[in-house]
């Protein structure tokens, strides 16, 4: 018989996309996007109602649901558990899975009296991420994998086993919808079994080659079973070594009655070693032949029963009377509050009011999961679709395929679509050693949940445990392994579409992992988790016991995550063992892209925990269905390098320099470095190489070579050699020479040699003719080191603790800013208690301030200064290397300031004295500071010159004529600011004798005074009425910073009656300028200009025959752009200056006779001879012995005071 017409399938959708058979179905486990919201409808006509047919739902979801995967996992994105029915006069409602695209769906089935109106819900999904770190790879050899690759769409890989038989290693790997040769079988499936060493070396394995059997009806040729798309191979056991192999085809359909139902049964089928003949199970086709079915059981399954649901408020509104098993009943009673964002919802497949009587094993699918026992005489068969998809569990002895030792009976209404044994292994869990228990997945018990139940071999429960996300699938894988090396078997179970409500990823995965006590029980609080690693991956798809594969006496884990990685193309991960339990971080992470181009959901079938390849080390296999490929990886053996390293003489004597190398070039204390090798582990041939890396005074790899203390004594300044040992399992040892430098600085760290190993394959490939290399232990360091201590004075116990105290005196008094001279302080440190090792005093430069030497050093050992490469600001000094304790040690610093922050009141010098070694108490560290204040302060100074034209006026009294003309006289002055400061204020002020005593004119002003264009001058004239207004603002000379800078215009030896403002009296021009700022060095300049009138000068002054006519400047500086304490403005210089123009009234008297040359030659001889006379005799007398004044004192700043000293030097 045929399948049903594909008149029915929508355009685009394949018939295998869902489970039943190739009937119908519809996806289980809903995914949706939070975001978006699907309603669907359900309505049926009168005219629908005689229709016996499943309308197939339309569903965009990705192309991997077409993998419905019965043993790990629902929903349309990759695969999901997906079983179906088609039945007469049944309602469905479907529920599908949203990821990427919008899904509509619309479902329209039959009732018998009942018609229901509408019905909407909402399906929302919550699906997020966890992540997990990268692992490193151990000893998973990825290069020697072999990869078989089947025919193309055949889902090759999508159950893989390993097998031995007869001491020949297969790979048994299932192609679920493989074309076999049977006749009108479309896409079967079948199992290959492939050789481990080379690729694609793969052979079907013949578990049946006959078509749909037939019986004749009447004298008709009936078909009775169909196995077209039956999915052989997506379910592949084996027990091990010379065991048995289960294949199971769950998909199997079997006509029951008059021929003309479908059942989806499932079949399995049994292989013993080394016979052709093959056994058939399919437990549930005999529980239809014996209950005589009717069309009431077959209304039972026209789609895949989906998990059961928790609904948040929504309204529905159903008229109908809910009795148990119908579809209002479950809606009404599954219903809770608060149940929000965490609601997945599943598909249903019930009947409507009234038919409760579906009591039988028709859609049982038998096969979804298989268990065999290690003695193979045992098998479990878990069919998910018996008594309502509640699930059922069938115990076999294998050598009797007839009689079903135990099975489990149908439950209470409650467990309707739960999915019991859709995940099966075995374990020893009651401590009855004859048989093992059986640990079966639900994936949608505990209210969708999840759980896992421990059957016993009478099929009673002893034991369970409940997931924690609805929806997460928890149960759809289980592996029994004991991690903790304690004889007890622990339990791991997968939930492959758990998420993360913090997340925005989904379907992360989650796999958790319970502890047998030796109670046989197992502590709920003891739970291990582990997170899959990113969004979709679906860790926990498949998990696999692998055996001991380090060796280190516990069993691993092996956890596959089909769509994991970057690419999702999947991933596998690598978990050890422990005393503790188990590692939570992966040893091994292998992704598709690291084995081979265009492998595709690799992971989603595992199997390990048996050594293929004879190396005495389990080896694994791994399916890649989407890719049509399975890989095979072998395990490298695990070398345990046991290494140790000692020198002698266990203390480095310094003083002791009994190493004399390279031909005296270099000498000091002699080292000798025992280096012992030995390893272990199985596999492994009787000696090794290692490349071994020895590195002396190896302080965190980071020591310089211009600091190191140890060398070899094989090499000039060679402190790091490599060398290739071979090594044997018994420990064996060799010695290396080295030897320390006597002069090193650092005296009180110890010496530390490392060594560091690492296999050299190159010679273990060359000596093994290219066997599997062997790795180190990931566990073991790769290196060990030895540290060996530096002789000193600190007593027994080897610890000096100093207490140094730092301290300055003869501090420069102040530093006047813009000078260059030097800026000293002498420090003093002192070391009360033990010896202190690399003693160092630490100097702070303020800004602006330079280094330049130390002087008059007084210690017990030299001491030697430096700049800080990296920080010219910081000067180091080396005090001693030991400073004995009880000692003390001084030295003058000397620096000069170059360009100092105007800003700045003071200059500060912080000081810092510390050692290799720490001081005993906290509160000794006190006094290790110090802080050195040297005032800055600003003393401005300026000087004035005049220039007068002309200089000389001769009034010709005999000449009327020429007497009669007037003169021009130019007084000119230059200020400058010849100091290191700037200045922002100065007045100058010009007392100009414009009138004689008399109040006639003498100079009369012709304009005003030319100056710099930024400064204003003021002039005012003085008369008898404001004379004394004026007085008090005249500068006078003074003994207190008044600074004459002599005369100008007047011969030295000249002399006439001098006419001035003071002279004048009550009769003056005062001309005063206001100067701004003046830089370093800046001048400023005043012209002033007058008229000289003779004839008003000749008739009050005809007492004498010369006149100095002369004007006087002054000048003070009033502030400087500096707000520094220390600054005395009383101290600000004022200087003066006079301009003189010369004034003859008498006739000129014309010259004389020339002196003769002679008389000039013999007065310049005579001249010299008496300066040699008197400088002979001032020698003589001692007068160039000059004698010092008394020190003035240093001024010293101690702890913020100041105060004066009477020595430099204070004993």
């Amino acid at each position: 018989m045929s399948q049903a017409s594909d008149q029915d399938q929508d355009p685009g959708l394949e018939l295998e996309q869902f489970w039943p058979g190739g009937t119908c179905g519809c996806t289980s486990s809903i995914h949706a996007n939070m975001d978006k919201k699907a309603l669907w409808n359900t309505g049926f006509s009168p005219a629908e109602r005689s229709k016996t047919e499943c309308r197939r739902s339309r569903s965009f979801a990705l192309e991997e649901s077409l993998a419905g995967r019965e043993k790990a996992g629902g929903g349309g994105y990759g695969r999901g558990p997906r079983m179906g029915c088609a039945s007469k006069d049944s309602a469905s409602l479907f529920v599908h899975e949203l990821h990427f695209h919008d899904t509509k769906q619309r479902v329209r089935e039959l009732s018998q009296e009942t018609q229901l109106k509408q019905l909407m819900v909402v399906a929302v999904t919550i699906v997020l991420v966890l992540l997990t770190p990268p692992a490193v790879a151990f000893n998973v050899d990825l290069k020697s994998a072999v990869v078989h690759e089947g025919p193309e769409n055949s889902m090759f890989g999508y159950a893989v086993a390993q097998h031995i038989d007869q001491s020949t290693n297969w790979v048994l790997i299932g192609a679920p919808r493989y074309q076999t040769s049977q006749p009108r079988v479309e896409r079967g499936g079948a199992v290959f079994r492939c050789k481990t060493d080379s690729p694609n070396s793969c052979q079907e394995v013949p578990f049946d080659n006959t078509g749909n059997n037939y019986v004749n009806d009447r004298g008709r040729d009936v078909y009775i079973e169909e196995k077209s798309n039956q999915w052989l191979g997506s379910t592949v056991q084996s027990s091990g070594e010379n065991g048995v192999i289960v294949a199971c085809a769950p998909r199997y359909v079997y006509f029951s009655d008059t021929y003309d139902k479908r059942e989806p049964i499932g079949m399995c089928f049994l292989a013993k070693t080394s016979t052709t003949k093959y056994e058939r199970f399919s437990p549930c086709r005999r529980e239809v032949d014996r209950s005589k079915i009717t069309d009431q059981y077959h209304r039972q399954g026209s789609c895949q029963a989906g998990s059961s649901a928790v609904f948040s408020a929504v309204s529905f509104s159903i008229l109908l009377n809910c009795s148990t098993r119908t579809l209002c009943f479950l809606l009404t009673r599954l219903a809770r509050s608060g149940a929000g964002s965490e609601i997945v919802c599943v598909c249903w497949c019930l009947s409507l009011p009234g038919e409760s009587n579906f009591n039988n094993q028709g859609y049982c699918q038998a096969g979804v999961s298989a268990a065999l026992s290690k003695d193979g005489t045992r098998l479990l068969i878990g069919a998910p679709g018996s008594w309502y998809w509640q699930g059922q569990l069938f115990n076999y002895d294998t050598n009797d395929n007839r009689n079903v030792i135990s099975k489990t009976p149908e439950g209470q209404p409650y467990e309707d679509d739960t999915y019991m044994g859709y995940a099966s292994a075995v374990g020893e869990f009651d401590g009855n050693d004859e048989y093992e228990e059986y640990v079966v997945g639900i994936p949608k018990g505990g209210n969708s949940t999840g759980m896992i139940e421990i059957y016993a071999q009478n099929m009673s429960v002893i034991g369970s445990m409940k997931g924690e996300q609805i929806g997460s699938y928890y149960g759809s894988a289980i592996a029994v392994v004991d991690l903790t090396g304690d004889g007890f078997d622990d339990i791991i179970v997968g939930a492959p579409f758990f998420g993360n409500v913090k997340s925005d990823a989904y379907e992360s995965g989650r796999v958790y992992i319970y502890y047998q006590t030796k109670k046989r029980k197992f502590k709920k609080h003891k739970v291990d988790i582990l997170n899959g690693p990113s969004s979709q991956s679906r860790f926990g798809m498949a998990l696999s016991r692998l055996g001991d594969i380090n060796y280190d006496g516990y069993e691993d884990l092996c956890v596959g995550a089909p769509y994991g990685g970057e690419d999702k193309l999947g991933a596998i991960y690598l978990y050890h063992g422990s005393n503790e339990g188990i590692i939570t971080a992966p040893t091994q992470v292998i992704h598709a892209k690291d084995i081979a181009p265009g492998l595709s959901a690799f992971g989603i079938s595992i199997s390990g925990g048996w050594d293929q390849d004879f190396n005495e080390y389990p080896d694994l296999l791994v399916g890649a269905y989407s890719s049509d490929k399975a890989v095979f990886f072998r395990s490298r053996p695990v070398v345990k390098v046991t290494a140790s390293i000692i020198t002698s003489p266990t203390k480095i004597d310094l003083k002791k320099e009994d190493c004399n190398v390279f031909g005296g070039k270099d000498k000091g204390p002699c080292l000798s470095i025992s280096s012992c090798f030995g390893y272990s582990g199985h596999g492994l041939p009787d000696f090794l190489h290692l490349d071994v890396t020895w590195t002396l005074d190896a302080k965190d790899n980071t020591t310089r070579p211009a600091e190191q203390r140890a060398f070899f004594t094989n090499g000039d300044n060679v402190f790091t050699m490599k060398s290739t040992e071979k090594i044997l399992r018994e420990q064996t040892c060799e010695v290396i020479e080295a030897y320390v430098k006597g002069d090193i600085i650092d005296k009180l760290s110890p010496i530390t040699v490392m060594m560091e190993f690492e296999l050299n394959q190159e010679r273990f490939m060359a000596l093994s003719g290219g066997e599997l290399q062997p790795i180190l232990d990931a566990r073991v360091p790769l290196y060990t080191s030895y540290t060996t201590e530096i002789k000193n004075d600190c007593g027994d116990d080897n610890i000096c603790y100093p207490d140094l105290h730092v301290t300055t005196i003869g501090v420069t008094r102040s530093h006047n800013i813009g000078t260059t001279s030097n800026l000293e302080f002498i420090i003093v440190v002192e070391n009360n208690n033990e010896d202190s090792y690399n003693t160092k005093v630490w100097i702070t430069l303020p800004p602006g301030v330079v280094y330049d030497t130390i002087t008059n050093s007084r210690s017990p050992v030299p001491i030697s200064c430096g700049r800080l490469e990296s920080d010219n600001k910081m000067v180091v000094c080396d005090i001693g290397n030991p400073m004995k304790g009880n000692t003390m040690a001084e030295f003058t610093i000397n620096s000069t300031p170059t360009n100092t922050n105007d800003t700045q009141d003071r200059l500060v010098f912080l000081l810092f004295a510390n050692s290799s070694n720490i001081e005993e108490k906290v509160e000794d560290y006190n006094d290790n500071h110090y802080s050195v204040e040297i005032p800055v302060t600003a003393v401005p100074e300026i000087s004035l010159e005049a220039k007068v034209s002309p200089e000389y006026i001769v009034l010709n009294t005999t000449n009327q004529q020429k007497v009669k003309e007037e003169r021009s006289v130019t007084h000119a002055f230059q200020l400058r600011n010849q100091g290191t400061c700037a200045i922002n204020e100065t007045i100058l002020q010009v007392l100009w004798p414009s009138h004689d005593i008399k109040g006639t004119a003498l100079l009369s002003l012709d304009g005003d005074p030319l100056v710099d264009s930024n400064t204003k001058c003021k002039v005012d004239e003085i008369t008898p009425d404001n004379v004394e207004k004026y007085k008090d603002r005249w500068w006078k000379d003074s003994s207190s910073g008044i600074n004459r800078n002599g005369r100008k215009g007047k011969d030295e030896g000249t002399s006439g009656k001098k006419i001035d403002c003071s002279d004048t009296g009550d009769y003056c021009t005062v001309i005063q300028c206001h100067i701004g700022y003046m830089k370093p060095s800046s001048v400023f300049d005043i012209t002033i200009k007058s008229i000289f009138k003779p004839l008003p000068f000749l008739k009050n002054h005809e007492s004498t025959d010369m006149y100095e006519i002369t004007s006087v400047a002054s000048a003070k500086v009033i502030s400087v752009p500096y707000d520094f304490k220390a600054v005395d403005k009383s101290k600000f210089a004022v200087v003066n200056t006079d301009a003189v123009t010369i004034v003859h009234t008498d006739k000129l008297k014309p010259a004389g006779k020339g002196v003769k040359i002679w008389v000039i030659a013999l007065a310049i001889t005579a001249g010299v001879l008496l300066l040699i006379l008197l400088i002979l005799l001032l020698w003589f007398c001692g007068f160039f012995k000059r004698k010092r004044h008394e020190d003035e004192g240093y001024f010293m700043v101690k702890n913020g005071q100041s105060s004066y000293i009477d020595s430099k030097i204070v004993d």
